[in-house]
């Protein structure tokens, strides 16, 4: 028995980061945003609230995870001395495979090695 192929399964292996996305929608922006109420030590600014292209970034973050994860994640590097950069411009393609099959499945095995770039 042969394993699917990427194409089979419908998945998209792309880069979804965005510089100009990371610059526009940078979280330092909404710091003094005015809307931005906070509840339970949580900050937000309510859907209603949101420009349209506010709500077509929400949306979708909401329906592709690595979009969110690419451009509005963060993580900080050593190798670049330890500054905070967004998760995209250091990914890795077996991390991106990951998270895109875990998305689409739910439940993933997986048989790795430490030298593969990510560890769950």
């Amino acid at each position: 028995m042969s394993l699917p192929s990427y194409e089979e399964l419908n998945i998209d292996l792309s880069s979804r980061y965005n510089p100009d996305i990371v610059k526009k929608y940078n979280y330092t922006k909404y710091e003094n945003d005015p809307r931005v109420i906070m509840s339970n030590n949580f900050k937000f600014i309510p859907k209603n609230l949101l420009t349209y292209d506010e709500k077509e970034i929400w949306v979708r973050c909401k329906i592709d995870p690595l979009f969110f994860i690419e451009n509005f994640v963060y993580i900080q590097v050593k190798e670049l001395g330890n500054d905070r950069v967004e998760f995209g411009r250091v990914i890795q393609p077996r991390q991106r495979e990951y998270i895109e099959l875990l998305y689409k499945y739910g439940e993933v095995i997986v048989l790795k090695t430490r030298q593969m770039g990510f560890s769950i």
